[in-house]
């Protein structure tokens, strides 16, 4: 997400205005290039007085111990943050992001020594041990298949297909279908392989 100046104001993603800013001591906290595609990030920002993530200040950061974990993830010695949002419940010592086996860049999981997060969200009931992160928004474990934090019930995880992704304009949205050997899926929800394909 870079950023751009006036002679006056910053604007990250050259749209919005970071207010009350320290125009002369403002930088990028990291900005790597390829191949460590993990740190790379123009989303986290300082000047003397403050951190940002995008155009928001993270509030009450440690920024003597503050780190970058991704684009959207980061912590110090007391928290840890998704965007610039302290995540409730997590263990900041073990706290970590989860990479994708297809990657992009802002990984949407992370984890600590107990608890599985999708964004800031702890997946509850997620076996641990088993957990898979299949794309951006679907995981497996063990026993079931999860949107986001959502479980969805009564999936057959082993035939768990991921199909498409597809903008609905009337939705303003992007929608992830799936299927196992029993149904079709949108999102979470079960639909008829009618209505996946009236999507196509």
């Amino acid at each position: 997400m870079p950023y751009i100046k006036d002679w006056v104001n910053i604007f990250s993603c050259a749209k919005w205005k970071i207010e009350n800013v320290d125009y002369n001591s403002f930088e990028p906290i990291v900005a790597l290039t390829h191949p460590d595609w993990s740190t790379f990030n123009f989303d986290f920002w300082r000047d003397k007085n403050n951190i940002y993530w995008a155009n928001k200040v993270i509030n009450n950061v440690n920024k003597e111990s503050f780190i970058t974990l991704s684009y959207w993830y980061s912590k110090d010695i007391n928290n840890a943050y998704f965007q610039n949002k302290a995540i409730e419940g997590v263990n900041v010592s073990f706290f970590e992001k989860i990479p994708l086996a297809n990657w992009v860049p802002w990984w949407y999981y992370s984890k600590d020594n107990i608890n599985i997060f999708y964004e800031s969200n702890i997946i509850t009931g997620i076996d641990y041990i088993t957990f898979n992160p299949i794309n951006e928004v679907y995981s497996k474990d063990k026993n079931n298949v999860y949107f986001k934090q959502k479980r969805i019930s009564n999936t057959d995880i082993n035939t768990f297909e991921d199909l498409n992704v597809i903008f609905i304009s009337d939705e303003n949205k992007y929608v992830f279908f799936w299927k196992d050997k029993n149904n079709y899926y949108k999102d979470w929800e079960i639909i008829t392989e009618y209505e996946y394909l009236k999507y196509k």
